[in-house]
């Protein structure tokens, strides 16, 4: 839903390129195994996500608990 607009704005663009709609449907959505992988390479070189967060862009547990809090309840 949040790339509707964009694809809406730029198909025509999208097609003379040669990007058919099942082309555009694939690279604007998500498949389970992708993200699986990239959780699943977080896990294998940080142990988990949160320390990922920390490490790798400072956010500190006191600061996850606060955006979990503010995007997910």
């Amino acid at each position: 839903r949040y790339t509707i607009p964009y694809y809406e704005k730029n198909k025509d663009k999208m097609a003379q390129l040669g990007f058919t709609d099942a082309i555009i449907k694939e690279l604007g959505g998500v498949k389970r195994e992708y993200l699986q992988a990239a959780f699943n390479t977080i896990d294998s070189l940080y142990g988990s996500s949160e320390v990922m967060l920390q490490t790798e862009f400072g956010i500190t547990p006191e600061k996850q608990k606060e955006l979990v809090q503010r995007y997910t309840y």
